[in-house]
């Protein structure tokens, strides 16, 4: 399994575990957070959370290629053809858990560099 499976599915084990993160967890702004959705899909934004809605702006997610090869992560509006806004506004009775990502994180440094190629 490839860097991009761990990173994936370690916070997907992590999160079934443990029950992510709580109600009672702060939002860091500064950095990106992990959006576990109920059908097994991850988004990665910036995350503001409602009683009914969660809203994840600058959205990311990964794309697994058809072949079941390695997925790569993509910009929300980037590859699909309907062309959406960079911004998701999800039914909070579809989210597992969220998480707060490092600085460091494989994923946010992925961000970055696509962010620097106009991403």
């Amino acid at each position: 399994m490839g860097v991009l499976g761990i990173i994936v599915l370690a916070p997907l084990a992590y999160g079934t575990l443990t029950g992510g993160s709580s109600n009672g967890a702060t939002i860091q702004a500064e950095t990106y957070q992990a959006l576990f959705l109920t059908n097994n899909q991850i988004y990665f934004g910036h995350l503001e959370t409602g009683k009914e809605f969660f809203i994840l702006r600058d959205v990311y997610y990964v794309q697994v290629a058809d072949n079941g090869a390695q997925g790569r992560i993509v910009k929300l509006g980037d590859v699909e053809t309907h062309q959406p806004q960079n911004t998701m506004i999800i039914n909070s009775d579809h989210v597992l858990f969220w998480e707060n990502l490092k600085p460091e994180s494989p994923v946010i440094k992925t961000i970055l560099n696509l962010q620097l190629q106009g991403h």
